[in-house]
């Protein structure tokens, strides 16, 4: 039997007529197996990503995939550009700015592992990127600064914000790890705070600072 000649639900039993002269009964039917044919299913998959689409030098993101009607088990290839990505084969892929550059884009096949699928492959949205080339002044401050840059692990943040009055921090190291996070409240706008990284290594880090809904990125690195 093929699958396109039966459907779910059918009673399928073998019938064994017996060629011995005194077989009784003539005739003996099997038990029934019950039919599940399970329904073709097309693949999708979709991806995110969490920075950019614009990143600064060294700036950290992790692009997640995430499939539909492919499976229990899919296989994943990234794609940059339409080109395989060596070794960029599961549902997370993660990279540096300094990796990528100014307008690639970034999707993802997924090929899936279901038993019936039709077609057995699909292709994800593209995410474009771009790199920047220094820190822009988004319209956050008016002048916030770093300092001392370089440092080890202590320094100031200072400035005026010219959107809201309160702005959160989050600090991010090279491997995209979140070491530091904290909400500030602003006096008339003002921002002062001292900050001290727990158990800081050597590298380069980045500071966003969000408020209102709008980001900006400073760039510094600690040293011993």
């Amino acid at each position: 039997y093929s699958t396109t000649t039966l459907s779910n639900g059918d009673a399928v039993s073998c019938a064994m007529t017996s060629i011995g002269t005194c077989a009784t009964p003539f005739i003996d039917t099997s038990n029934a197996i019950i039919m599940i044919v399970q329904p073709k299913l097309a693949p999708s998959v979709t991806i995110s990503a969490d920075a950019g689409p614009s990143l600064f030098p060294n700036e950290p993101i992790n692009f997640t995939a995430t499939a539909t009607d492919a499976g229990s088990a899919p296989k994943y290839q990234w794609k940059r550009n339409g080109a395989n990505v060596g070794g960029a084969t599961g549902s997370v892929w993660g990279a540096n700015a300094n990796f990528l550059s100014d307008g690639d884009e970034i999707c993802v096949v997924v090929t899936s592992d279901y038993a019936c699928p039709e077609p057995d492959t699909a292709l994800s949205n593209c995410i474009k990127l771009e790199i920047r080339v220094s820190v822009d002044e988004l319209g956050i401050n008016g002048g916030m600064t770093l300092y001392p840059n370089p440092n080890k692990g202590t320094f100031t943040l200072e400035g005026k914000l010219l959107v809201g009055n309160r702005v959160n921090l989050e600090i991010v190291n090279a491997i995209g790890q979140i070491v530091f996070r904290e909400n500030l409240d602003s006096t008339n706008g003002v921002v002062t705070k001292e900050i001290t990284i727990s158990n800081a290594v050597v590298g380069v880090y980045l500071l966003k600072i969000n408020s209102e809904g709008r980001t900006e990125t400073i760039r510094f690195t600690i040293y011993k």
